[in-house]
């Protein structure tokens, strides 16, 4: 809802849109970069685990 009132009718505020995209993509990579030794465990064990 907060990003739709960025776009008009005629005109969009692309710097607005673009700097919004970034500022909502931060917390779920700082969530990936702490738990990303977790992540990457359970990935790889499962594509072992016939060896």
């Amino acid at each position: 809802m907060g990003v739709q009132s960025f776009f008009q009718q005629n005109q969009t505020d692309w710097t607005s849109v673009m700097a919004l995209a970034v500022i909502m993509m931060l917390p779920p990579v700082i969530v990936f970069a702490t738990l990303n030794k977790y992540f990457s465990v359970g990935g790889i064990g499962g594509s072992l685990a016939g060896r």
